[in-house]
């Protein structure tokens, strides 16, 4: 008997082997669940695995700018009228079109003159010459005005018949076009952003550069 309770303390002073077994297997599902979490939170904030920081704003000197959707599109429509409506496709069968919406607002400066124009905005891909600058579209809609010429893209734009409908609007907020200027304390909500790129091409980057600011994504 005294031998049997000398083996029963014995083993009640150190840790089974069945019981640290399972301790390991608990530390390990927490860990890879942390990781799964940890991955879709990334996720949902970056764009499904994109490297730019979608819903978060940067400051620059003056601006702060914020990247609110990125979708990849086989065209554009843009409302132009009831009878007719703008319609943006890529200039290569290669290609093809990038929508980025984008809210600004002007911090600190009186007012603040945006020139929408060229490389005001720019996507970038991993390779140095992978620069592509924003088509020109046009601004129709939200705190945009419209343009009549925005159909002189003639390589993108053209001038389609068939109103386009409110519902099937997607690009209501209007385009970051022309000059566009903003008093202190004021911004624009969602304005959109269009670029032809090849369709094989990862965006890392995206470069603001208009109203003094240059501001990198991320």
């Amino acid at each position: 008997m005294q031998e049997s309770r000398e083996t029963t303390d014995a083993l009640g002073g150190r840790r089974s082997p069945f019981t640290a077994g399972r301790l390991a297997a608990v530390a390990a599902i927490v860990v890879i669940g942390g990781f799964l979490a940890w991955f879709l939170v990334t996720s949902v904030d970056f764009g499904g695995g994109s490297p730019l920081p979608l819903g978060k704003p940067l400051k620059g000197r003056t601006l702060i700018v914020q990247i609110d959707k990125l979708n990849r599109v086989s065209e554009v429509r843009v409302f132009r009228d009831t009878t007719s409506h703008y319609l943006v496709t890529p200039s290569d069968p290669a290609n093809e079109l990038v929508t980025l919406q984008l809210s600004v607002w002007n911090d600190e400066a009186s007012i603040v003159v945006l020139n929408m124009e060229d490389r005001a905005v720019e996507v970038r891909g991993g390779d140095s010459d992978d620069r592509f600058a924003m088509l020109e579209v046009c601004a129709a809609g939200g705190d945009l005005e419209a343009r009549d010429d925005c159909a002189a893209n003639s390589e993108n734009v053209r001038i389609v018949p068939g109103g386009i409908s409110e519902q099937a609007n997607r690009y209501p907020e209007g385009f970051l076009a022309g000059v566009i200027e903003l008093s202190e304390g004021k911004g624009l909500a969602g304005g959109w952003a269009v670029f032809e790129v090849p369709k094989e091409l990862e965006i890392e980057r995206v470069r603001w550069g208009a109203g003094g600011d240059v501001i990198f994504f991320p």
